[in-house]
């Protein structure tokens, strides 16, 4: 539960015995590899505490780019929706659209969806400026990152709400601290970065066993079908 840098070296020198090792020296090879693993362990399973939403920016109207968020750094966006999105346009199959706008209330989201293929990003591009937002991506544009919205939407002050995993600050220090809510999600962390260390000192069964006990935590968490030993291992190595 939100355990400093500081604790996780503790529980590290305990499982490897070896009290030694160090983890809370800037910039050291050991504290890369602590946040290597901690990140990738945040990004491999369903965490709801690094699970943010950002409703920092509107919609206006015929406008199809807008600049990321800056305040959040998500390491991957689950979803994207506009708040009181009500409006479609039907292609009538004669080169002709048709406008249609349905009744729904100022607090319903609609979804904005990745686009399938190119063709369909393109296509929805084309599309008269009337149409609600179908599908979104991501653009570099000069080095500034946007959001961008194809067709252009409707109406103005509409809120985009971006929600995702965002990306564990790193741990610097000994006084640094993890967000997970739960004391075993932080005892897995241990078990899985004194795992490293002993794999990466020729100790691989004792490695192994390190591995598997981070693995069983993590099940106890999630569920057998999602906390794989390809997973766990995928953690680790990466």
């Amino acid at each position: 539960m939100a355990r400093t840098l500081t604790l996780i070296e503790t529980g590290v020198q305990y499982l490897a015995k070896d009290t030694a090792i160090v983890l809370t020296t800037a910039s050291s090879s050991a504290l890369k590899a602590v946040n290597r693993i901690y990140r990738g362990l945040v990004l491999a399973l369903p965490w709801g505490e690094y699970t943010q939403e950002d409703t920092s920016l509107t919609t206006t109207a015929d406008t199809t780019r807008y600049t990321w968020p800056s305040t959040v750094v998500f390491a991957d966006v689950k979803s994207i929706e506009i708040l009181g999105d009500n409006t479609q346009v039907h292609d009538t199959g004669l080169g002709l659209f048709d406008t249609v706008t349905y009744q729904a209330a100022t607090t319903d989201y609609r979804t904005v969806h990745k686009p399938p293929t190119e063709r369909d990003w393109v296509e929805a591009g084309q599309r008269p400026s009337q149409r609600s937002p179908e599908f979104w991506k991501m653009v570099n544009v000069s080095g500034v990152m946007k959001l961008e919205l194809r067709p252009a939407p409707t109406t103005s002050s509409q809120t985009i709400r971006i929600t995702g995993i965002i990306e564990p600050t790193e741990l610097t220090a000994g006084s640094s601290t993890t967000l997970f809510l739960q004391s075993s999600a932080d005892d897995a962390l241990e078990h899985l970065i004194a795992s490293d260390i002993l794999m990466h000192d020729g100790m691989a069964q004792e490695g192994a066993q390190a591995l598997q006990k981070g693995q069983g935590i993590l099940q106890q968490l999630f569920t057998k079908d999602q906390v794989t030993m390809e997973l766990v291992k995928e953690v680790v190595n990466a």
